[in-house]
């Protein structure tokens, strides 16, 4: 646009051709605006949608995480039920231990 020239005639510059030119930068200027308001459209949409992933992706850690931490429990119950178990256990075989050699005591009276 500056490097543009209009040719001097009589009395100024050609009308016609200013007109024209005119013309020309206002379809470019209007082909622009047409062009950045789709774009802003565009990057509108992207953001939403970026939006969206990042919540997404924030629910993802959280349910992952709260999973992990049920994973963690579930273990440490397992294992807490698994040494009462064991302790029980032990118990009845002292118990029936005690009982085997009251027996024995018996028998050999």
């Amino acid at each position: 646009i500056q490097q543009k020239q209009f040719p001097v005639k009589f009395r100024g510059f050609d009308v016609e051709e200013v007109y024209a030119f005119l013309e020309v930068v206002r379809e470019e200027m209007e082909d622009l605006l047409r062009e950045n308001a789709s774009l802003k459209e565009q990057q509108y949409s992207l953001e939403s949608h970026m939006k969206e992933y990042k919540d997404i992706e924030s629910t993802l850690r959280d349910t992952l995480l709260t999973a992990q931490k049920m994973v963690e429990l579930h273990k440490a119950n397992a294992q807490k039920e698994a040494e009462l178990m064991v302790k029980e256990a032990a118990l009845k075989c002292d118990d029936m231990m005690k009982d085997a050699q009251e027996r024995v005591v018996k028998i050999h009276e």
